[in-house]
Formats: C-alpha cells, sequence, structure tokens
C-alpha cells in the first residue's frame, strides 16, 4: 500500500483537482522531464478524456490497495522500468521495491535518462526495446 506521506499527497490532489486537466497542471513537474515538455499539450488532450470520477477512483483504489510483499507476488520474472527523474515514483523508491524483488523473483530493470513517470509517452522506442529484448530472453 501507499505510505502515509503519499495517501495525505493524493487525498489533496483528489480535494484540489476540479477536472483531470487540472490534475495534469498540478502534476507537470512530477509526470515530465524538463526536456519533454513539448509533450504537455499531448498528456492534457489524453487527460480530458477520463472523466474526474474515473481519477478519484483510480486514486482511492491505490490508497486503499493492501500491501504487498515479494512473497505474496507469483514466481514470474519482473521486468521494472523507470525515468531517471520520475518523481512520482522516485528512484529511491524504485530502488527498494528493484532491492525486494531480487531476493525472491528473477529481475531485469531499466533507468532511462531525460525521462519522467510518463515513460511510455516519454520514451516509447526506448521502453519497446527494452521490453521486447526481455520478453525474448525469458
Amino acid at each position: 500500500g501507499d505510505s502515509k506521506l503519499m495517501v495525505e499527497r493524493r487525498k489533496g490532489l483528489v480535494k484540489a483537482a476540479k477536472s483531470t486537466s487540472e490534475v495534469i497542471h498540478i502534476q507537470k513537474d512530477i509526470l515530465l522531464h524538463p526536456t519533454n515538455s513539448h509533450l504537455f499539450p499531448t498528456l492534457l488532450s489524453m487527460a480530458s478524456t477520463i472523466p474526474l470520477t474515473t481519477f478519484h477512483q483510480q486514486q482511492t483504489a491505490a490508497m486503499t490497495r493492501p500491501h504487498t510483499t515479494p512473497s505474496t507476488l507469483p514466481p514470474v520474472p519482473f521486468f521494472l522500468s523507470t525515468g531517471e527523474a520520475d518523481h512520482g515514483i522516485p528512484l529511491i523508491a524504485f530502488n527498494a521495491i528493484k532491492t525486494a524483488l531480487e531476493q525472491t523473483h528473477p529481475i531485469t530493470t531499466q533507468t532511462i535518462p531525460h525521462v519522467g513517470h510518463m515513460t511510455p509517452l516519454e520514451a516509447p522506442d526506448v521502453l519497446g526495446d527494452a521490453l521486447c529484448d526481455w520478453l525474448v530472453r525469458i
């Protein structure tokens, strides 16, 4: 589950946001690496298709999900990718997840330079190539 800090952050965002586009405006510096700011209109367009109630439901689900440990996960290989500037899941959290998983699961990780939280949007070819390479190996 989420940390207390993350729960409070999510609650604040849900309370402040009057539209999903507003969520993107509030989160812009968390979602995109500064060199990818040209993708902001695309992100806004994507957000405008999602009702605010759906965003609220997603945040509520994230805040109330049960805590998971590697021992409760199926014994399958994992591929984890992050942007070096992902402030949604900071590198310290990514590394903690990686460290916990590698105790019990085969794991491949990737950190992509000049990318924030929106890896599939910011670096689709890099992410896609890495996933394809990983799938061939497993």
